[in-house]
């Protein structure tokens, strides 16, 4: 039996990414998203906020480095990785779970405006629309 292990979310950057290198020079860029998740207290509905850690690496991470800022609503394609090491400081072991992210897209932000919603949709930034027939080998699921 084959195995999958694969996320995807949707939500708001949290801060601008932070991109790095490895001694061998890889790009390794790291981010938060929050996302939210709302539920029912009582009679009102209240945000829930989840929080992810995404790694990115190579050109995913240099496109995010380039792309992706602090409030930017983006979607995350990924595998969760459990990271595992002992406190430096205190010596207590600690343990996180992280998405190691293969796609980010980064959406336009909203603009906030005193118009209802209408029903579209913001655009996703930096998108090339294919024309012609579709490869499905293209397609991401």
């Amino acid at each position: 039996m084959s195995s999958l292990n694969q996320i995807t979310i949707v939500g708001n950057c949290g801060a601008d990414p932070e991109l790095r290198y490895s001694p061998s020079g890889v790009p390794i860029c790291n981010f938060n998203v929050a996302v939210n998740d709302p539920k029912k207290v009582k009679e009102e509905w209240v945000d829930n906020t989840e929080w992810f850690r995404i790694i990115c690496f190579n050109k995913v991470a240099e496109m995010v480095n380039n792309k992706i800022t602090k409030g930017q609503p983006v979607l995350v394609v990924g595998k969760l990785k459990l990271s595992r090491w002992e406190d430096k400081n205190t010596g207590e072991k600690r343990a996180s779970l992280e998405i190691l992210a293969n796609k980010v897209l980064g959406f336009a932000k909203a603009e906030k405006s005193a118009t209802p919603y209408t029903g579209s949709v913001a655009a996703p930034a930096d998108v090339d629309v294919p024309e012609g027939d579709i490869d499905p080998e293209d397609l991401p699921f």
